[in-house]
């Protein structure tokens, strides 16, 4: 998508990109190509913002919200809804809407859906931390030797990324750690160890030792490897509780 100053430079540019990609769209200005980036993540988020929302209402009437979604989706094309997730993370989603609105009120006017996406998508972050410590204050689990375990900590697991900008798992370990939470431990097949030490969490060497070890188990990310861990296998004589938050259900399908 190519806007320009003028006809030539954008034209200058298209001779470049046509090189790289079959599908070049030229448009009148700078504003118009930079505005249909801003569209189309700001419209991604609000719509995941909308199936997070579906999941918080519903989670307070004891409902699945997943299967709700895919039941109003069933048969009919005129509802997409996409599933929830514990968290819209990434570098452009978190930051496009942002701009899209600021850009918005330099103009005069006030933009509500889109920033009520955004607000959506950071509270159900807190749901998850929310949920995490209740289960913690329930079992009489001391804030200061609880031990907190995430499965996939890039923003996203499909496709797979190393990737921790705007990363929802390290979102709920700020609000974690807020709380004094200080045990953390971290395990995903696609970021290095290294990354994970220095975004502060303690490595686990692989899913059965972070299962074993955690009291609560929050699965933030959809790696496609997640689906291979027998978590009952891992859970197998266990005699202490734990929490298992599967935010991508890998297990609960």
């Amino acid at each position: 998508v190519i806007g320009g100053l003028n006809h030539a430079s954008a034209e200058a540019a298209v001779g470049i990109f046509s090189f790289l990609t079959r599908s070049v769209l030229t448009l009148d200005s700078l504003e118009e190509a930079e505005m249909v980036k801003l569209i189309n993540n700001s419209y991604r988020d609000v719509s995941f913002g909308f199936a997070n929302e579906v999941a918080l209402i519903a989670g307070r009437w004891g409902v699945n919200p997943r299967k709700v979604i895919k039941a109003a989706n069933f048969g009919y094309e005129r509802s997409r809804v996409p599933l929830p997730s514990p968290g819209v993370g990434g570098y452009c989603l978190a930051k496009d809407p942002q701009i899209f609105a600021a850009g918005a009120r330099e103009k005069g006017y006030r933009p509500v859906l889109v920033t009520a996406g955004r607000r959506v998508d950071t509270a159900i972050l807190a749901s998850v931390a929310d949920a995490a410590l209740a289960f913690l204050k329930k079992n009489h689990i001391a804030l200061a030797r609880a031990r907190i375990g995430l499965l996939g900590v890039a923003f996203k697991g499909e496709p797979k990324t190393s990737d921790l900008r705007g990363s929802p798992a390290l979102a709920v370990v700020a609000l974690l750690r807020a709380q004094g939470i200080r045990n953390i431990l971290g395990h995903d097949p696609a970021v290095p160890v290294r990354a994970l030490t220095q975004a502060g969490l303690t490595p686990a060497p692989n899913f059965a030792a972070l299962a074993k070890r955690a009291d609560v188990l929050l699965v933030m990310n959809n790696n496609t490897d997640f689906a291979r861990y027998d978590i009952r296998k891992a859970l197998a004589g266990r005699k202490k509780p734990v929490f298992i938050f599967d935010g991508w259900a890998v297990w609960t399908e």
